[in-house]
């Protein structure tokens, strides 16, 4: 495991510090199965507009709970790892919730962000972020996710 792959209470530990010293703390989450550009230009975009940038992964459990029961195709720990030896990506952690919300309350990011396919649906987490002033952002553009990826090598192979 790397180093900067720690549990939630220690990263919020270090979020506090980040933020006496006025650092802007951004949050963003996700599965990042089969890790591709997609993931990648989102978690650039995101980079811009925090100073310390935090990664939250869903679990195995509750990727298949979510998802699939298939998925994930890589495990968690390998997952946070790739992550985490981004030089875009400060810390990385592993959450077994259906939601961010508990992340969110923990840690009070100064901006949450997500892609900008949830443009059409409503973030359960929204009111929560906005209720301690943080601001919640849309950014990225889905051109392909792990399901198309995973699609086209069954079509190719099959």
């Amino acid at each position: 495991m790397l180093c900067n792959v720690k549990t939630r209470e220690e990263i919020q530990k270090i979020v506090l510090a980040a933020k006496k010293a006025k650092a802007k703390v951004g949050f963003i989450s996700g599965v990042f199965d089969l890790f591709h550009n997609t993931h990648l230009e989102f978690i650039v975009e995101a980079r811009k507009y925090c100073d310390l940038l935090i990664i939250g992964v869903n679990s195995d459990a509750s990727v298949r709970m979510n998802k699939n029961p298939k998925r994930p195709i890589i495990n968690e720990q390998h997952r946070a790892n790739i992550l985490a030896a981004l030089d875009y990506v400060d810390y990385v952690f592993i959450f077994t919730e259906a939601t961010n919300n508990k992340n969110i309350e923990v840690l009070e990011p100064d901006i949450y962000m997500k892609g900008s396919d949830y443009r059409d649906k409503t973030l359960t987490s929204q009111a929560l972020v906005e209720s301690y002033g943080g601001e919640v952002k849309l950014i990225g553009a889905l051109d392909y996710g792990t399901t198309e990826i995973i699609e086209e090598i069954i079509r190719r192979y099959k």
